[in-house]
């Protein structure tokens, strides 16, 4: 009878032979190598079920199951060890089994499993990984950090377009105060601006004859005044006669 489950009889020879890696032997007599469970390895010559230990990127009890670390984990060495999780802003695909696994997430940068930075204001990265926040908006707008996709990119303020496309400047005698993809707005009536790409509607002045704040209702003059100037001055009363 060969000794207690190192090594299994081989009526051939006849000789007793070690289990190989991944199997083990729990009985004196009568049994062959048993195979390991699912997902874990035993060293050569194993004599228990304990002796199989879960391989790297799953986890679970010696000799029991091993089930693969969920995603945004890893497990880099063998055993019972409990699977970790990637750093900030990173993840890493289910049953990995390196920190390198964990990459950072679209919209932030950095070494694979070191840590992640988000992509600055006016920059995108659309994938996950390592790459640089290469990706800057088209001109005249601007993103938030951590930005993914080129569609976070939105018309500045004075500007007008659809997310992520060309932004136009607000042509003279209209505004737009925020950012995004919403149209210019025409001045109030009997006023007008010669700024282009204005952010405010005080840019916008009441017409000759018109008189008003700036950016407000402009009322015409009443009859014996006048104003010969653009902008918020009152009307001018006619001289006597």
């Amino acid at each position: 009878i060969c000794d207690k489950a190192e090594t299994t009889w081989n009526r051939d020879t006849p000789s007793c032979t070690a289990c190989e890696e991944g199997k083990y032997r729990a009985l004196t007599e009568g049994s062959s190598c048993t195979t390991c469970p699912a997902n874990a390895n035993s060293p050569e010559a194993s004599h228990e079920q304990e002796d199989c230990s879960c391989n790297k990127g799953y986890t679970g009890p010696n000799g029991g199951d091993c089930v693969a670390c969920t995603q945004g984990k890893y497990k880099n060495v063998t055993g019972d060890a409990a699977c970790v999780s990637c750093a900030s802003f990173s993840d890493a695909p289910a049953g990995s089994d390196a920190i390198t696994d964990c990459l950072c997430v679209a919209g932030y940068t950095g070494p694979d499993g070191v840590g992640c930075t988000r992509c600055e204001a006016g920059k995108y990265k659309p994938s996950a990984g390592s790459a640089s926040c290469s990706n800057t908006c088209p001109a005249n707008s601007i993103s938030d950090p951590g930005s993914d996709d080129i569609s976070d990119c939105k018309c500045n303020a004075g500007y007008t377009g659809s997310d992520g496309g060309m932004c136009s400047a607000c042509p003279a005698g209209k505004s737009k105060p925020n950012v995004g993809e919403e149209n210019c707005t025409a001045c109030p009536a009997h006023s007008g601006s010669s700024v282009v790409a204005s952010v405010a509607i005080s840019d916008c002045k009441c017409q000759k004859g018109y008189s008003g704040p700036d950016g407000g209702t402009c009322e015409p003059c009443e009859p014996g005044s006048y104003k010969a100037i653009t902008g918020a001055a009152a009307c001018v009363k006619c001289v006597g006669g």
